[in-house]
């Protein structure tokens, strides 16, 4: 039951992407850009170039370590191994999730990966399950803490109407999968009773049907056990995977005030961290492939509250580019070049 993917399926979500996120860029630049804006980004300061690789690597960091932790005790593979395959999934789940809708192939890319280095199906996913489940804590926490704050600053209606939208999705993917997290047996009960009433319509796949059905039911036992592992022996672990994701969540708002002061500006430190949260919150459950030219454009219209017009097309690329961006560029290379390579073993 591992997840499998195709070149041209994920080469057509990223095209979309790319037309997205460049649309995004050129009505931000069509609305604020000016010559100044050129001369901005022209003027950005090197040293603060050097402070944002070392938040990339952060980033890749923690990210990969919220993966590691629990690999190393599910599986057999050395240190080293457990820390590579982190490594590539990580990124793998980077960009796909810039390539799908609502970013969802990203889990499916990190399981993927994870099998393909010897990890099982149902371990790889109960591991992607308690990743998500931190990362819910956290924007529930965090984002909902700001969101009166914003509301109460910014009036405008578009931007109303998207923070309702991403809240009602947030709020049903939560509840699908924290359901799933405590009551896996009856999410496997409703998928199988699905497949059988599939099968009693087309009979001639009734077999295909059949064993589908039996695959799922040896994945729901076997991820059950991992999550009762976890909750009952490494429950420190599970406390690590939260305060890493505080870290990885936490150094994005960081990168953005990196981003301001490169750009000369001085701007309040807790005020970008709210508003980066809530981008982050936003973003999150964005419907288009890597929330393309929603993300651009939210993140041009948040901060139109504390920097100037003008300035708001060279963050939006800095930002975007050092948190997302140099991360898709590395892990399509990673799961590209997976993707062909086994491919050439089952030709």
């Amino acid at each position: 039951m591992s997840p499998a993917f195709s070149k041209r399926s994920i080469n057509h979500g990223l095209r979309i992407f790319i037309i997205l996120t460049l649309a995004g860029f050129i009505l931000i630049f069509y609305l604020t850009g000016t010559h100044e804006t050129i001369q901005a980004l022209n003027a950005f300061r090197f040293s603060y170039f050097i402070i944002a690789g070392f938040l990339i690597g952060v980033d890749f960091l923690s990210g990969t370590s919220r993966i590691y932790i629990f690999i190393r005790k599910i599986t057999p593979l050395s240190e080293k191994q457990a820390f590579w395959a982190s490594f590539k999934a990580n990124l793998s789940n980077v960009f796909l999730a810039a390539a799908t809708p609502f970013q969802t192939g990203g889990g499916l890319a990190q399981i993927y990966m994870l099998n393909r280095e010897g990890v099982t199906v149902s371990g790889a996913t109960s591991v992607s399950i308690m990743n998500f489940v931190a990362t819910l804590v956290f924007l529930m926490t965090a984002g909902l803490m700001v969101i009166r704050w914003m509301t109460r600053t910014f009036t405008d209606f578009k931007f109303h109407f998207m923070l309702s939208f991403s809240s009602t999705v947030f709020y049903f993917v939560t509840f699908v999968f924290i359901l799933f997290l405590f009551k896996p047996r009856m999410i496997g009960q409703c998928v199988e009773w699905c497949i059988l009433r599939f099968s009693r319509i087309w009979k001639k796949k009734a077999r295909t049907f059949e064993n589908l059905s039996h695959k799922i039911h040896d994945f729901v036992q076997s991820y059950q056990s991992h999550i009762i592992y976890f909750w009952k022996n490494e429950k420190w672990i599970l406390f690590h995977n939260l305060w890493l994701t505080l870290l990885l969540y936490f150094n994005k708002c960081i990168m953005a005030y990196v981003v301001l002061k490169g750009m000369g500006l001085n701007p309040d430190f807790l005020e970008v961290v709210s508003i980066q949260i809530l981008l982050i919150f936003l973003i999150y459950f964005c419907p288009t492939p890597g929330a393309g030219f929603l993300a651009e454009t939210s993140t041009a219209a948040l901060m139109s509250l504390i920097i100037p017009s003008h300035l708001l097309p060279v963050f939006s690329i800095l930002w975007r580019f050092f948190t997302t961006y140099f991360g898709v560029i590395v892990g399509g290379v990673i799961l590209m070049r997976t993707i062909g390579s086994a491919s050439n073993k089952n030709e």
